[in-house]
């Protein structure tokens, strides 16, 4: 400006830039609680398929082991399906 004044220019993202603001804070409220087990897995590249794997494997045991009140049962059970033994050679009946 001639009279050496300074004039501030509105920009055109001006308006939408409060809800950016906002979605930006709700998606930083989100993550927030999350954000060890990110940096974790950032680290690690390790996910819980393991621990899905071994339920899995708990799960089919429990089915098996169907009324058997012994934990010790379930505990074979399931030791027995983890190792994948094949009983073929020493039982002609093992399925």
């Amino acid at each position: 400006m001639p009279d050496g004044s300074a004039h501030l220019v509105k920009p055109p993202f001006a308006g939408k830039l409060s809800g950016f603001t906002l979605l930006f804070e709700a998606l930083v409220l989100m993550l927030a609680p999350q954000m060890e087990g990110i940096v974790a897995w950032a680290q690690t590249r390790q996910t819980n398929g393991f621990l899905e794997a071994l339920n899995g494997l708990f799960q089919a045991a429990k089915r098996r082991a169907h009324g058997f009140a012994s934990f010790d049962t379930i505990r074979t059970v399931f030791f027995l399906i983890a190792g994948k033994l094949d009983f073929a050679a020493v039982n002609p009946h093992a399925r």
